[in-house]
């Protein structure tokens, strides 16, 4: 009979319970033995299988105290404490609604701002936001079921497949400070005075891998690091701000940041602002696997992008160009924009391969202005296709991996490239990083 949780659960108080236990596994006592041979069999135990001595490990004592709580693990106990302090502080601040308004900066390779409008409800859970673009807007709704997305000028709203359910705890994750045991990274806590008011700031620096998916396998292809800040009300723990700046690892430049300000709470929100619009038909997003085309459309697709890739690795701007479609729409990189990229990368490369993943029509030909953030340009029906690339500069094998978007349009019967997007920047800092030390060598 798994034991029961007290009414007001502590995560400091179960942390020090662990560490209790594990005092007494390593001192020998017998009945902290027999908890642990309880929850982790022997037969269960990497060490204890191969009878090779072991020293039991914090990570240990958690599980132990998760399973007797009855969570199948330590992550699975620790985030229903910290959802239930969450809800327990929303319900004595009786937070309703909360609206806010986020400035995304970015200041390469497209140095540009997004200004981001979220309206949020916490029971039952539902969130919109709205972003502005310099000539057009789009919205999203996320409602308990998942995910939506629309444009004011598509023709469908978009409903994403088999997306996470939105809680009432993550809403409440949106405007409250983090709890003062969070998961993950550690805040560092202080009080600041702030627009004349007192407040409480956290502040923490925090590493995320850029992940690569591969044959259905996903690699760790870099690491960039964040700041995050947020500043709360100290009596009621709301968020009145937040900022956060994602930097580029190799040059310690901040790539983009996000502001978030004007928050305000329990306020009458827009009516229908969790609504799609009605006339609209529904369709559901799904990424066509690259196998799962004709093969006879792999053929003509893959063939276009070979002899593109051919070209930019040789320096071969006749051969580059002659499976592309220069300046396809206004805001796309210009013919003379990808003649100055290529004087800049001429004769690097020794194997420049792309290797298609997936494969779909969309009506939205996409633009990066930062990492996770496009800029979406005027109706174009084209074909997105997602490659692996993988290339190499030297004998040593040198080189980068990474993720690469092609959007190509169909003209007559064939195809045709109108717009590539792949990593350039972080590919000439490696790249670069990677000669500069072998001079030192």
């Amino acid at each position: 009979m798994p034991r029961q949780l007290p009414a007001n659960p502590s995560l400091k108080h179960l942390k020090n319970q662990a560490k209790d236990l594990l005092k007494a596994i390593r001192a020998g006592d017998e009945d902290a033995t027999r908890r642990l041979e309880e929850q982790i069999p022997p037969h269960k135990h990497a060490f204890r299988q191969k009878n090779l001595p072991v020293r039991s490990t914090l990570a240990d004592a958690q599980l132990v105290i998760a399973r007797e709580y009855g969570f199948p693990s330590w992550p699975k106990l620790k985030a229903y404490v910290d959802a239930y302090g969450l809800a327990s502080i929303a319900s004595k601040q009786k937070i309703k609604t909360a609206h806010w308004i986020e400035t995304r900066t970015h200041y390469k390779p497209f140095p540009g701002s997004i200004t981001r409008e979220y309206w949020l409800r916490i029971d039952p859970p539902a969130q919109a936001w709205k972003d502005t673009y310099p000539t057009e807007w789009s919205y999203d709704v996320q409602t308990p079921r998942g995910r939506f997305h629309f444009a004011s000028s598509w023709d469908a709203n978009t409903h994403y497949v088999d997306p996470p359910l939105f809680t009432r705890e993550k809403a409440l994750l949106e405007v409250l400070a983090p709890l003062d045991q969070p998961s993950g990274e550690p805040w560092q806590v202080e009080t600041v005075q702030r627009d004349g008011r007192s407040l409480l700031c956290y502040h923490r620096k925090i590493f995320r891998h850029r992940i690569s998916v591969h044959q259905g396998k996903e690699h760790i292809v870099g690491t960039f690091p964040i700041e995050e800040t947020i500043w709360a009300d100290p009596d009621t723990r709301r968020i009145v701000g937040k900022e956060t700046n994602y930097f580029d690892a190799s040059t310690g430049e901040v790539e983009h940041s996000s502001i978030s300000e004007q928050f305000t709470y329990n306020v009458r929100l827009p009516k229908g602002v969790f609504r799609l619009p009605e006339e609209k038909p529904m369709l559901t997003s799904r990424s066509q696997r690259w196998k799962d085309l004709s093969l006879e459309l792999q053929q003509a697709i893959q063939t276009i992008i070979n002899r593109s890739d051919a070209g930019w690795q040789k320096g071969d701007f006749s051969e580059f160009g002659s499976v592309w479609r220069f300046d396809y729409a206004p805001h796309l990189p210009t013919k003379a924009d990808w003649q100055a990229r290529f004087a800049q990368q001429a004769g690097r490369w020794q194997r420049w391969q792309s290797e298609c993943e997936y494969a779909f029509r969309q009506n939205r030909i996409a633009v990066s202005l930062g990492r996770n953030t496009f800029n979406w340009g005027e109706e174009h029906s084209v074909w997105h296709v997602i490659v692996n690339l993988h290339l190499v500069w030297s004998e040593h094998g040198d080189g980068f991996q990474g993720s690469e978007h092609f959007f190509l349009k169909r003209i007559g019967r064939g195809f045709r490239i109108v717009h590539w997007e792949f990593p350039w920047e972080k590919i000439k800092a490696a790249h670069e990083a990677n000669r500069s030390k072998a001079d030192t060598l």
